[in-house]
């Protein structure tokens, strides 16, 4: 997944830094740098591709007219004698 690959080239990153908390990559780290923000740049076109068109609903939880959906109790497991 894209944050677990993010996640492992920020400790990349962060293992490569001198006392002055400068950054040094070799060639390889650098293409790998290059290929994280492209991929990047890729899912976040993808999610602004899928998103709904239309302006934001805003809801005035104050308002009388809505109504709350009811705490439902959860089922109790199988093994402690409730329904599978």
């Amino acid at each position: 997944m894209l944050s677990k690959d993010l996640e492992c080239f920020w400790a990349a990153l962060e293992m490569r830094k001198n006392d002055r908390g400068e950054i040094i990559l070799d060639q390889r780290l650098a293409v790998v740098a290059e290929l994280a923000l492209q991929d990047c740049v890729h899912q976040a076109r993808q999610m602004e591709a899928a998103r709904i068109s239309r302006p934001a609903t805003i809801i005035d939880l104050s308002d009388d007219k809505i109504v709350l959906f009811p705490i439902a109790k959860r089922s109790v497991p199988f093994n402690d004698g409730g329904a599978a």
